[in-house]
Parts: structure tokens; C-alpha cells; sequence
């Protein structure tokens, strides 16, 4: 798998961090989230648009502290 990388768009606001993900259009990625780097979680699978910006946002729950995100494009 490759990974993408994962931009802070905006930092927590109301318990939520905005993150966007640039890639290769439509290509679908996989955004995980893990507490010590080993372990992952997926948390939402997007598709890049095949127009336009090459990149999308989700905004995700900031529940766990030291929590770490990453992209993986799917095969």
C-alpha cells in the first residue's frame, strides 16, 4: 500500500480536527488512525475526484489524545 500525506487543515474545534488528503486522481484512500503506530484503525475510505482538486477532507472526532493519522491508497 502507499500512503498520502495527511495535512492538518484546521486545528480542533468543538472536538474536531479537520484533515485533508492529496492524491492521485481516482485513487481511494483508507485514513486510519492508531495510538502507538502499530495498531491501525480505518476510520473513512475516500476517492479522489478525477477533476478538480486532487485532494479530500474529513473532519474526525478528537476523543484520544496522541492520536496519529495516516492515508493508505487502496489496491
Amino acid at each position: 500500500w502507499l500512503t498520502a500525506p495527511v495535512q492538518v487543515k484546521r486545528l480542533p474545534v468543538g472536538g474536531q480536527l479537520k484533515l485533508g488528503v492529496a492524491g492521485k486522481p481516482g485513487t481511494s484512500y483508507v485514513l486510519e488512525s492508531s495510538t502507538n503506530l502499530v495498531n491501525w484503525t480505518s476510520l473513512v475510505t475516500n476517492t479522489i475526484p478525477l477533476a478538480g482538486s486532487p485532494m479530500f477532507t474529513n473532519s474526525v472526532m478528537v476523543t484520544v489524545p496522541g492520536r496519529s493519522f495516516r492515508a493508505r491508497a487502496m489496491p
